[in-house]
């Protein structure tokens, strides 16, 4: 992997660090401030059991650089979006991060490539 720092880490791998996967942990703790957009807070928060399980998760995100909507980023997902709904099927939520992570220079780490393969200027790496 490249720089740590330059990556955006998509909701698949903070999953796999809230479940103590041990590359997950290790990927995330060896990076000086790890990155994720508002929209993975919000997936993350979605997929809590409880309260007990969510405070563990308010914890967690604090240790992370949230990146949120802009008015940039609003319009360059409408555009993706525009572009990609019907031929590839991309829903707006990931358009968001993909739009966040091309705007911020950053390297998308995901697992869900076949959701981010038809935007080109994106740069990603497989989780």
């Amino acid at each position: 992997m490249q720089n740590q720092n330059k990556y955006l880490f998509d909701s698949n791998v903070i999953i796999d660090y809230l479940r103590g996967d041990e590359r997950a942990v290790n990927l995330i703790e060896k990076t000086e401030l790890p990155i994720i957009s508002v929209v993975t807070v919000g997936e993350i928060y979605q997929g809590v059991l409880n309260t007990k399980e969510l405070q563990r998760t308010k914890e967690v995100i604090k240790s992370f650089k949230v990146m949120y909507i802009t008015e940039s980023i609003s319009k360059g997902a409408v555009k993706l979006v525009e572009n990609y709904h019907l031929t590839s099927g991309l829903y707006f939520l990931d358009a968001i991060i993909a739009t966040i992570s091309i705007e911020n220079n950053y390297i998308l780490l995901t697992s869900n490539i076949k959701h981010f393969q038809m935007i080109k200027k994106l740069k990603m790496e497989k989780w």
